[in-house]
């Protein structure tokens, strides 16, 4: 094996080509099969013919500009290529069992008369019909792109379905993107389910919509939890059980100084839930890593208004999709269509009662139309600010308004958008 290895190292671009001239003359892989490879020859052709336009580029320096368009615009995966040449084939075939030792012994000659052979490898460059091998690197490597083994960028393997999931947040944009899939609106397909993580504290109004919602769907609604995220800061506690208020709560210290706390809150009861209901559907155990073949696309409900919260994803075996972003389309023309579709059904602002990310217009809003919402937020505000459980979880006096003022003796200035509050959102999980 570490003879191999050291050919590998030695065989470069120009190496060998004119001991494979029959094969890459030919273009089409029609070159006879020589008798004392009759088993294996295959490979070794395709893999040479990969090897040989691999490097192509790099060696016509004439003319190198269209030899490899396809690397340029991403069809591969890097290591595909690095792989797809006539040393990793020799590798392999001496690894095989099937392979005897005469054959090895061949291929080991192979090697050594390629590193011999540079000048005709070189004067060999001009008589390639390169549009016919660039054809057969395309079919070779997209038959090494279907094969695990092979590809280290996982989003890039082919012949794979992915597992199609809608994160329903119950607010205009998911479920407007929910019911277009229903509907097939737009060039939109179903996916394989949606699923909403319930945090505990969302409005009544929000409660009676996903229901609502759940019989407008023919695919099924996962509903998902870790704890009640009210609950937990009266108890002064985070999922995990640790004395720690998981909210971005707007903060004065004794001494006078402001702070904001942090904000894991999307990640301990939307994300987690999330994810460890999508690793059982998937069949992985606790701390297995999700193989290749299994990839998730999530897709987030994110309008063009809210571009600037579009992240990627921090799971390798996730794949974030932000369908009302690639069809352009705003929350008001969302608003639209609903009401064309369902013109006596009003949509929520779904958000936590006690999000300190809303606006002074939400806030506004909530007093007026759902004065016991209101007062449920007031009321944890001034838990944090008085009982011990949950005072003792923060360092000094909570608010959950950005003023700094009680909710109920903030005179609230009535400008922004929901939107606007919640480009702070790291995770595009909420208000959507």
């Amino acid at each position: 094996m570490n003879v191999i290895a050291t050919c590998s190292q030695m065989t470069y671009w120009y190496v060998g080509l004119g001991a494979i001239s029959p094969v890459l003359k030919t273009g089409s892989g029609s070159a006879k099969t020589p008798r004392h490879l009759p088993r294996h020859w295959g490979r070794l052709q395709n893999a040479v013919v990969q090897w040989v336009n691999m490097n192509l580029q790099e060696a016509a320096q004439s003319n190198p500009a269209r030899i490899m368009e396809h690397t340029k615009s991403g069809w591969y995966d890097r290591q595909v290529l690095q792989i797809a040449c006539l040393p990793f084939s020799l590798h392999t075939l001496w690894q095989d069992r099937s392979c005897t030792g005469t054959t090895r012994l061949v291929l080991l000659g192979m090697v050594a008369l390629m590193c011999l052979n540079r000048a005709g490898g070189t004067r060999l460059l001009d008589s390639l019909k390169r549009q016919e091998i660039r054809e057969i690197i395309v079919q070779s490597v997209d038959r090494l792109m279907h094969q695990t083994q092979y590809v280290t960028d996982r989003t890039k393997l082919r012949g794979r379905r992915n597992l199609q999931v809608l994160s329903l947040g119950a607010g205009v944009q998911s479920t407007v993107m929910a019911l277009m899939a229903e509907h097939r609106y737009a060039g939109f397909t179903k996916p394989d389910f949606a699923i909403f993580a319930d945090t505990g504290w969302e409005p009544k109004a929000v409660y009676n919509h996903l229901d609502w919602l759940k019989k407008q769907l023919s695919y099924p609604v996962i509903r998902v939890s870790d704890g009640n995220i009210k609950e937990d800061i009266l108890r002064g506690v985070n999922p995990e059980g640790r004395q720690f208020i998981d909210m971005p709560v707007y903060v004065v210290k004794d001494d006078g100084k402001h702070y904001v706390g942090t904000r894991p809150c999307t990640k301990q009861y939307k994300l987690k839930p999330i994810h460890r209901y999508l690793r059982q559907h998937l069949g992985l155990k606790d701390g297995q890593l999700a193989p290749k073949d299994q990839q998730v696309d999530m897709w987030l409900g994110l309008s063009i208004d809210e571009a600037t919260r579009v992240k990627p994803s921090k799971q390798a075996w996730i794949t974030l999709i932000y369908p009302l972003l690639e069809k352009d389309m705003s929350r008001a023309q969302l608003y639209r269509w609903f009401k064309e579709h369902y013109p006596d059904q009003d949509l929520p602002k779904s958000a936590c009662i006690g999000c300190p990310y809303h606006t002074d217009q939400m806030w506004v809003e909530m007093k007026e139309n759902d004065p016991v919402s209101f007062q449920d937020a007031a009321s944890v505000e001034w838990a944090m600010q008085n009982m011990p459980q949950s005072r003792g979880a923060l360092t000094g006096t909570a608010y959950l308004h950005r003023a700094r003022i009680p909710l109920n003796e903030i005179e609230f200035n009535v400008q922004g958008t929901a939107a606007d509050a919640m480009q702070e959102e790291c995770e595009g999980l909420c208000g959507i």
